[in-house]
Protein backbone atom coordinates (compact mmCIF):
# COMPACT_ATOMS: atom_id res chain seq x y z
CA UNK A 1 0.00 0.00 0.00
CA UNK A 2 1.15 3.57 -0.56
CA UNK A 3 2.44 5.77 2.21
CA UNK A 4 0.33 8.72 3.31
CA UNK A 5 0.70 11.54 0.82
CA UNK A 6 2.10 9.40 -2.02
CA UNK A 7 -1.15 9.09 -3.96
CA UNK A 8 -4.79 10.06 -3.44
CA UNK A 9 -7.00 7.34 -1.96
CA UNK A 10 -9.18 7.52 -5.05
CA UNK A 11 -6.23 6.58 -7.28
CA UNK A 12 -5.11 3.74 -5.01
CA UNK A 13 -8.65 2.37 -4.89
CA UNK A 14 -8.89 2.58 -8.67
CA UNK A 15 -5.56 0.74 -9.02
CA UNK A 16 -6.88 -2.08 -6.81
CA UNK A 17 -10.31 -2.10 -8.48
CA UNK A 18 -12.17 -1.34 -5.24
CA UNK A 19 -14.23 1.56 -3.92
CA UNK A 20 -12.61 4.38 -2.00
CA UNK A 21 -14.88 3.57 0.96
CA UNK A 22 -13.66 -0.03 1.02
CA UNK A 23 -10.05 1.13 0.98
CA UNK A 24 -10.72 3.57 3.82
CA UNK A 25 -12.34 0.84 5.93
CA UNK A 26 -9.57 -1.62 5.12
CA UNK A 27 -6.86 0.88 6.08
CA UNK A 28 -8.47 1.43 9.51
CA UNK A 29 -8.46 -2.29 10.39
CA UNK A 30 -4.86 -2.49 11.75
CA UNK A 31 -5.60 0.35 14.21
CA UNK A 32 -8.73 -1.45 15.39
CA UNK A 33 -6.84 -4.72 15.82
CA UNK A 34 -4.05 -2.95 17.75
CA UNK A 35 -6.57 -1.25 20.05
CA UNK A 36 -5.70 2.23 18.81
CA UNK A 37 -9.16 2.83 17.32
CA UNK A 38 -12.46 1.79 18.88
CA UNK A 39 -14.71 -0.67 17.10
CA UNK A 40 -17.99 1.04 16.15
CA UNK A 41 -21.32 -0.70 16.07
CA UNK A 42 -23.51 -0.63 12.95
CA UNK A 43 -25.50 2.26 14.48
CA UNK A 44 -22.39 4.34 15.27
CA UNK A 45 -20.59 4.18 12.02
Amino acid sequence: MACIGQAPLSQIAKDFGISEGSLTNWSKQPDIEDGCRPVLSEDEG
